[in-house]
């Protein structure tokens, strides 16, 4: 957002540090108009009587100060409760499908480290471990689950090229083959 004081709009301009403490100053404490001033319920109610039936940016009604019907809410929270999309919806916003789509230029590896059978695997080494790092055997809150036998050296043995490979690979989800180690120690010791 461009920096604008008075009329004059500066953009991309860099403020010194005594410009910045000049503005500080002019608009915080005593020195602000409004400062310790809260507007009065007449007031309020002027105000939120004025965005009443204004349009926003995309045109539409702005709901500012409408109140629900207990009975609306209800509705609202019945249609809400248990909601689960369908697969089709779940297909029309997957892979290519999503706005964020890029051609699936995602590392295989982080493909395979998001999906939920990972997450599982991770689980049951830290639960089998006890949530203990095995290496300074102190208990952290932040511990990885460390492949014993390479990820990477998994990936390339098998020749894996998609995860879905990889998820059918017994090799990746044997939990012999996890190890729960702390941050300091998976970076510091273990190469």
């Amino acid at each position: 957002m461009p920096f604008q004081l008075g009329n004059k709009i500066n953009v991309g301009t860099h403020l010194s540090s005594i410009t910045k403490e000049k503005i500080r100053k002019k608009l915080s404490g005593k020195n602000n108009p409004n400062y310790g001033k809260h507007p009065s319920l007449i007031t309020r109610k002027k105000i939120s009587d004025g965005m009443l039936g204004k349009q926003n940016s995309l045109g539409k009604k702005n709901r500012l100060g409408h109140k629900l019907s207990p009975e609306t809410k209800e509705r609202i929270r019945q249609k809400r409760l248990g909601y689960k999309p369908s697969e089709e919806t779940l297909e029309k916003i997957r892979g290519k499908n999503n706005h964020n789509w890029k051609g699936g230029i995602s590392r295989i590896d982080k493909r395979i480290r998001s999906s939920k059978i990972y997450q599982r695997w991770r689980l049951k080494v830290l639960k089998r471990d006890k949530n203990t790092c095995q290496i300074c055997n102190r208990i952290r809150r932040k511990l990885h689950a460390h492949h014993i036998k390479s990820f990477m050296e998994l990936l390339k043995k098998h020749h894996i090229k998609k995860p879905k490979l990889a998820f059918v690979c017994s090799e990746f989800w044997d939990i012999k083959n996890g190890l729960t180690v702390c941050i300091q120690c998976h970076y510091g010791e273990i190469k």
